[in-house]
């Protein structure tokens, strides 16, 4: 009997796992779907324009960036698509609200991931 209870505990352990599994992948699989589709769907120069036309609010700045990160996280196409007006509006907004941890904590893992690609450095060099 205890052999039994053994190994239906094993089973369960390896199945729960397994589905613990399955849930982490099919989360990370969501994600970069999500990604694929705001890109391709022109979603960056959106992003990028929302926070030129609101560069005093510190929450569109933050949000923005936040968004950026996740886009610039999932592929080097989108680094690149993000680059030449990204860049700028980052360190804009940067600039302007300097006082916002939130906003300055978002805009640095933004540039962090931007500099995964090759054709940003020149850009982010000179600003």
């Amino acid at each position: 009997r205890k052999s039994r209870r053994r190994c239906f505990s094993s089973r369960l352990r390896r199945s729960r796992k397994m589905s613990q599994e399955l849930v982490r992948t099919s989360e990370t699989l969501h994600w970069r779907l999500t990604t694929v589709t705001i890109a391709s769907a022109g979603g960056i120069p959106v992003l990028v324009s929302a926070m030129e036309r609101h560069g005093e609010s510190a929450a569109v700045q933050q949000k923005a960036c936040r968004a950026l990160v996740n886009l610039a996280c999932s592929d080097d196409d989108n680094r690149v698509a993000i680059g030449k007006r990204g860049i700028p509006a980052i360190v804009a907004a940067m600039k302007r609200h300097s006082e916002s941890s939130a906003v300055q904590e978002e805009a640095c893992v933004a540039l962090y991931n931007l500099s995964f690609s090759s054709s940003n450095m020149p850009l982010m060099r000179s600003e």
